[in-house]
């Protein structure tokens, strides 16, 4: 067989979603662009705090103000109730030029630079007040008229276009263009669903462009009193152009941010607008688009009758009467709400702040993603579910609806706690707020602190410690000598805003313990308990129902099973129960999986619940405990099935699971019967018993949280988190630097990545094929049959081309007829060469790629003959420093050393600066040996002038059970865990690992009692001198261990991959993320947890969508943000690609994907697969 890749009859589907993921992606890029450029418009209260600060600066220098920021000057008084009101001098000002008036002379009132208080400390002098006050009546009488001219200014001012940064037009332009692109790339998906045809293409198209204004109409209907009022931004476009004074026959009904509808006749027009402005059905995206004193007529009166409506040909280019309209509306809403004095203030900026940034558009071209998603998935529903009984197609529809509502219930319930980046900035928001009385964004005020480290050599390192304020917050704020530089600098924020405010407020906060309480208050709170527990059992609901519709659950035992231990029913003869899988050697439990029980007297059986499994499904039924057993141990056979098990055993103790699935892969007959250990529930009651396990799943996650907050009761001077958080800032300073003068290191699998894109592209090119091809977004099924509905997660038993090419030794070909080439975002593959598998196969077999990264790095930056390699040598020597003293110190923190102990160990290791003086004659740090090979990265610290363990320590960095020092007792006592056997063996050079593996047998065959070979021989002249030799010999000694390999050539290739993760990686710890082996989990770290991660748990019922998976896979490269937590994880921290934060903003944990559905099917009334 020599074509590999499938020409199937599938592959007429294969080319139809490649191109509606690609349009899809390209509506999502010109939306977002959208909603970029309107980010720029300034609110109202920005323009005018702008315009009060630039006079206060001018004047400031004259009467001798201290702060320039409006938003921090407060006009303070007494009211009426005795309380003391506070009114920023910006809200001052915009309530004066609303009302045209100003009372500046009250009894007990007048500016301070502190909110809420009448202390005549903070208030200013009289002459400082009437500068004020003259400033505020010199700008009130004009400044709603002054922001309309600025807006009119923004959409005339020239700005770059999002999607092309050398492009420029103007604002009003560049809209009219994005929304062109949107509209253009919907008609494109309209023709791919069949929805019209290529003549209505034709027709909508060259309406979209510009190119014809014939039967294109605007919309208005007759009010009260025969007065029309016009609806903006809708228009009904003909089938034909025609120009007639009304349309007639087929029409469509387009909104260009809203979507495109082809109605049958005028008269079901007339109706549907009808219904679509008034009444149950009401559109509120087509009402916003209307004026608000339009829609405040459009609520007072009666139902529109269909005869109502009247058809106005448009005399411009259709979008460019659309964006008028916009622009028109923005204009006539701000004077509506100016006019408005009963609002209150809270509510009248919120009210203008949609209408400022026009945000109504932007909730209808997101909506309007969400619906076109939710109709393209439709056409690629799965067998199992396209030929479903229409009676079980309703009954899911109505599961799944029910589970996304429990979902987002949950979701609203602990909003706040669902990452600790959102928990911070809420904190840090709400602190600034209340003690300083104004809002100040702890994302936008920059802190740079000065540092001088010494490298050793006479060569220092100057550093500059810049980050946010709220970067600072959640790293730690450094306890460096130099001075606070903020940025804006502190008198333009507040008064108070100085370097003691800032220190006290982040000791205060303390947000990591902080957020562990919260998130235990949260999860321990019987209200959120119950939600999630209806949320998981729909889920289980979901999912099983699912299963039975996809043959994975079949057996009337299975279903009886799950319906009477959820129904609470006994049957005579059976004993049902529910409960945790464990797996025994280590006693951990697996985070998600549920056991179904039920036993007789002759039989039993169990269904296993396993969400998010790798080969495809989340149900499981078995005969008996053996074959339970033995299924999850399968899945350690495969890369995929690893990674799973891996994620479900994590957690922030656990951590010995890791030796025990390497140890399996290695040897599979050590898995067997009693591997897994079923601990069933005690309660009788299933909600009791599901909270249980929910329960079990939470505490895992907060004590992650709580374990990530420093806990000691000693009190010293520098017993201090700003102590840890400044050796933090200096080992990422020294990294830094690191960098600097390495612009061309990258980590191992970026390499990889970037070799394999350049040698595909290459090749695809050569074959006439142009469109670029990311490599992490090709997959390959190997030796199982093509699946319709491939999964791409991050437990998916498909093989990344990237991977596969770090991997290096897969033989492709051998998989022979079953081998399969999937696209993550839909891309066609049958249109790829058919010779493409052969070419993959060659290079994953032939590219060496650890080989040939490690030359790469030899000859660039770990060659003693390279100029920099001294400079790189110290850098590094001082970050082993500095890892060593953070290691002692959080320790000491923690109570694991005493102040005696850490006293010495920082003195130790500041003597292993090359020019330092001997800190004490007794004392050394050596390297760690076992059979004679060293440990790299661990060493022992001594003082041999004393018979006392607490001086004989083993530094273990990152080591398995989180301790940095330990006793140095013996090896049979350091190698008890398999964990820890492991985390030695994975740190000795590949030529000693058999020595090692030797020894370790030995100790394990019953050695631990022979007291020769368990003893550690430590002498004095084993000592490291300094900690430049220490880190020049690790390196030395990694090209040797890499040069001096004789093995066949598929072992060197698996075998330099090995020294490229583990020397890196765990050893030298080179300053970028330390690449996941693609066949263990040797180098797995432990699982950053957040608050979301307790109640979802990747069941695929809730999956994203295949389309909209594909589409962020096109707009991230390949690199999908996949956790639900992501879109306020996103919005806190500004990361991300803009496109992708867009796409997920719009579906908020997919309560406004819920209302796409909900449409969808009024509309159409049929079945609908949504994820």
């Amino acid at each position: 067989m020599n074509a590999v890749i499938d020409s199937s009859p599938n592959s007429a589907s294969s080319q139809r979603l490649d191109q509606i993921t690609l349009h899809l992606a390209k509506l999502a890029e010109a939306s977002s662009g959208c909603q970029q450029v309107l980010a720029h418009s300034q609110t109202f209260r920005e323009w005018a705090a702008q315009l009060l600060r630039e006079r206060i600066k001018q004047a400031r220098l004259g009467f001798g103000l201290r702060v320039s920021n409006p938003d921090a000057i407060f006009f303070n008084r007494r009211d009426s109730n005795g309380k003391i009101s506070s009114v920023a001098m910006t809200d001052l000002l915009i309530d004066a030029a609303r009302t045209m008036s100003f009372a500046a002379e009250v009894a007990d009132a007048g500016f301070h630079v502190q909110h809420a208080t009448l202390d005549p400390r903070h208030a200013l002098a009289r002459s400082q007040s009437r500068q004020l006050i003259d400033i505020i009546k010199t700008l009130m009488p004009t400044l709603a008229s002054a922001y309309e001219t600025h807006q009119r200014n923004f959409w005339e001012r020239e700005i770059a276009n999002p999607a092309d940064a050398q492009r420029m037009d103007t604002t009003f332009r560049t809209l009219a263009e994005l929304q062109r692109d949107a509209l253009l790339g919907e008609i494109e998906l309209l023709v791919l669903s069949r929805s019209i045809g290529l003549a209505q293409r034709s027709r909508l198209s060259s309406v979209a462009r510009g190119e014809s204004t014939d039967g294109v109409f605007s919309l208005s209907w007759a009010s009260r009193g025969s007065r029309y009022i016009q609806l903006p931004s809708v228009y009904v476009v003909t089938s034909s152009a025609q120009s007639a004074g009304e349309p007639s026959g087929e029409v469509f009904l387009l909104m260009p941010c809203r979507g495109i509808a082809r109605i049958e006749s005028v008269a079901v027009l007339r109706e549907t607008l009808s219904r679509h402005l008034t009444g149950p059905d009401a559109d509120q995206h087509l009402i916003d688009c209307m004026s608000l004193s339009n829609q405040g007529r459009l609520s007072d009166g009666p139902v529109i009758a269909p005869d109502a409506w009247k058809f106005t040909p448009i005399a411009h280019p259709m979008l460019a009467d659309h964006m008028q309209s916009v622009r028109l509306k923005q204009e006539e809403d701000l004077n509506f709400l100016m006019q408005q004095p009963a609002l209150d203030s809270a509510n009248f900026h919120a009210s203008l702040e949609r209408v400022q940034l026009c945000s109504h558009l932007d909730d209808a071209l997101g909506h309007r993603f969400n619906l076109l998603s939710v109709r393209m998935e439709a056409l690629f529903q799965p067998e199992w579910r396209k030929y479903a009984k229409q009676s079980d197609q309703t009954y899911l529809l109505l599961l799944e609806k029910k589970h996304r509502a429990l979902k987002n219930s949950v979701a609203k319930r602990l909003a706040g706690v669902e990452s600790f980046a959102v928990f911070a900035y809420t904190e840090l928001t709400s602190h600034i707020q209340h003690r300083l009385g104004c809002a100040i964004d702890p994302r936008k005020v920059t802190i740079q602190m000065e540092d001088s480290i010494a490298l050793g050599s006479g060569q220092t390192l100057s550093a500059k410690y810049r980050k946010s304020l709220f970067e600072f917050a959640v790293d730690g704020m450094p306890n460096a000598a130099g001075k606070m530089i903020f940025e804006p600098a502190e008198d333009t924020l507040h008064a108070d805003f100085t370097e003691d405010f800032v220190t006290t407020m982040v000791a205060e906060l303390n947000l990591h313990h902080r957020y562990g309480v919260a998130l235990r208050q949260a999860y321990e709170d019987p209200d959120n308990l119950r939600e999630m527990v209806l949320h998981r059992d729909s889920a289980i609901a979901l999912s099983a129902f699912t299963a039975s519709m996809q043959g994975h659950l079949v057996q009337e035992r299975s279903h009886e099973l799950l319906g009477m231990i959820r129904a609470d029913k006994s049957k005579v003869g059976s004993r049902y129960s529910i409960g945790s899988l464990y797996l025994l050697e280590t006693h951990t439990r697996f985070n998600d999986f549920i056991v179904f029980a039920d036993k007789t007297e002759s039989s039993e059986h169990f269904v296993l619940y396993a969400p998010g499994a790798p080969d495809g499904q989340d149900f499981f039924e078995f005969g008996s405990w053996r074959q339970l057993c033995f299924k999850v141990g399968g899945w350690l056979a495969t890369e995929s099935g690893r990674s799973y098990i891996h994620d479900q055993l994590a957690g922030p103790t656990e951590r010995g699971h890791s030796a025990v699935i390497n140890d399996v892969q290695l040897k599979p007959a050590l898995w067997g019967l009693n591997s897994c250990l079923f601990v069933p529930c005690r309660g009788m009651i299933f909600e009791n018993n599901l909270a249980d396990l929910i329960t079990q799943k939470v505490s895992r996650t907060v004590r992650a949280a709580e374990m990530s907050a420093p806990s000691t009761d000693t009190r010293t001077s520098f017993a201090s988190p700003s102590v840890a958080a400044l050796m933090d800032a200096r080992i990422e300073a020294l990294n830094t630097e690191f960098m600097r003068l390495s612009p061309e290191l990258i980590d191992f699998r970026s390499y990889v990545h970037q070799q394999t894109s350049r040698l595909l592209n290459d090749y695809l090119r050569s074959t006439g094929y142009t469109r670029h091809v990311d490599p992490d977004t090709l997959y390959l099924g190997l030796g199982s049959p093509r699946r319709a509905a491939p999964e791409f997660g991050e437990h998916s038993e498909l093989r990344q081309l990237t991977q596969l090419m770090m991997l290096g030794s897969e033989d492709v070909l051998s998989h022979r007829p079953q081998i399969h080439l999937y696209s993550s975002t839909g891309m066609d593959v049958s249109v790829l060469p058919v010779t493409l598998i052969k070419f993959i196969d060659k290079h994953i077999r032939e590219a060496d790629m650890g080989a040939r990264y490690m030359g790469f790095l030899k000859e660039k930056f770990l060659s003693g003959s390279d100029p920099l390699y001294a400079r790189r040598k110290l850098l590094m020597a001082k970050r082993v420093q500095y890892e060593m003293t953070r290691g002692a110190f959080k320790a000491f923190m923690r109570g694991q050393l005493d102040e005696g102990q850490y006293a010495w160990l920082r003195q130790v290791i500041i003597g292993l600066d090359k020019n330092a003086a001997p800190s004490s004659k007794t004392s050394s740090v050596s390297a760690f040996r076992i059979a004679n090979q060293i440990i790299e990265g661990v060493f022992i610290f001594r003082d041999f002038s004393k018979n006392d363990s607490a001086y004989n320590l083993l530094y273990t960095p990152n080591s398995p059970d989180g301790i940095s020092f330990r006793p140095l007792t013996d090896y049979a006592r350091l190698l008890d865990s398999p964990e820890m056997q492991n985390y030695c063996y994975r740190r000795v050079a590949y030529m000693g690992q058999p020595m090692v593996g030797t020894f370790l047998e030995r100790l394990q065959r019953g050695g631990k009692f022979d007291e020769q070979l368990i003893r550690i021989v430590n002498r004095f002249e084993y000592r490291v001198v300094d900690a430049e030799q220490l880190y020049g010999d690790m390196i030395g000694r990694m090209i040797a261990d890499v040069d001096a390999q004789t093995v066949s050539h598929a072992e060197a290739r698996a075998a330099a991959a090995w020294n490229v993760i583990q020397w890196l990686g765990n050893v030298l710890l080179m300053p970028f993320p330390a690449a996941r082996i693609a066949w263990g989990i040797f180098t797995s770290a432990v699982k950053i947890y957040q608050g979301v991660d307790a109640y979802l748990s990747g069941d695929r019922a809730t999956a994203l969508p295949l389309l909209v998976d594909g589409v962020i896979g096109i707009v991230s490269g390949g690199n999908k943000f996949r956790k639900l937590f992501g879109a306020a994880q996103l919005a806190v921290t500004g990361g991300g690609v803009p496109v992708g934060i867009w796409i997920w903003s719009k579906r908020e944990f997919e309560s406004k994907f819920q209302k796409a559905v909900n449409e969808y099917l009024r509309d159409q009334a049929k079945s609908l697969i949504s994820g």
